[in-house]
């Protein structure tokens, strides 16, 4: 064989041998790579899992430090001794379990009762008429409302399921919403606690005025007009009463007089 083919082969050879040992050098790293990813895969699923776990945990953790701030605070509004402060505790804990409110929503809405001046037990009898009030509306607003509510009627917190009770069927049965019942208030209630008018009968009228278009503030003014009037023997209205022959000024007994007129009108 030449020299030149000798070379020839043995380059060949050479190569081939060389091109075999790089394949199977790839093939090897090609498996390790194949199996260095397998492993990376389970260790981020399982390093995913212990994530989601401390996550979980830490959230918990999280959540438990919020709601002892939140009771911190609650404890400090109502320097509440250590008795009441494990009611107003298992208050907020137990209002959790039974409402879409959180433990530390319904602490923060301990704290608001506090705040409007309620002592820890008036709050805790508020507090579940008032998640009652708000599980369709703002906890704040309606926390508001009952207790200033009750307050311009001169009734006990121990009635704020009722009053919460009548304030929600009257946001329910008309045009209105707790909110403007609660702006129409603001404007009657005193009014109508001087006229001997109870909560439900100040609430259906307020209603009432709703669904004619009237209502918040302009429902609140309109009714508090009234009020006004027939307490002025000298009023316009008082004047209009008279000449329709209703000489009592009664709001219970104007409002049935004038509508017993109105329906015998349609007649």
């Amino acid at each position: 064989m030449a020299r030149d083919e000798t070379i020839k082969l043995s380059l060949i050879d050479g190569v081939t041998r060389t091109l075999g040992q790089i394949r199977e050098g790839v093939s090897g790293v090609g498996a390790s790579l194949v199996k260095l990813n397998q492993g990376a895969e389970l260790a981020a699923k399982g390093f995913g899992a212990v994530a989601s776990a401390a996550s979980a945990i830490g959230g918990a953790v999280q959540g438990a430090a919020d709601l002892e701030s939140a009771l911190a605070s609650l404890q400090a509004v109502t320097s509440a001794s250590a008795e009441e402060f494990a009611t107003l505790r298992e208050a907020a804990i137990s209002a959790s379990e039974r409402t879409r409110f959180t433990a530390i929503e319904a602490a923060n809405g301990l704290t608001e009762l506090a705040r409007a001046g309620l002592s820890a037990t008036d709050a805790i009898n508020v507090l579940n008429p008032a998640l009652s009030l708000a599980q369709g509306n703002n906890l704040s607003v309606a926390s508001e409302l009952l207790t200033t509510t009750i307050k311009q009627f001169g009734a006990s917190m121990g009635e704020a399921a009722r009053f919460a009770d009548v304030l929600q069927a009257t946001a329910d049965g008309t045009a209105t919403s707790v909110e403007q019942i609660g702006n129409a208030m603001s404007y009657v209630a005193p009014l109508a606690r001087q006229a001997g008018v109870s909560i439900e009968q100040t609430s259906a009228v307020i209603g009432a005025l709703a669904d004619q278009g009237f209502r918040g503030e302009r429902a609140g003014t309109a009714l508090r007009n009234v009020f006004s009037a027939l307490a002025d023997p000298a009023s316009k209205f008082s004047e209009a009463l008279s000449d329709a022959g209703i000489r009592s000024r009664d709001f219970s007994t104007v409002i049935e007089a004038l509508g017993k007129k109105g329906d015998a009108a349609k007649k």
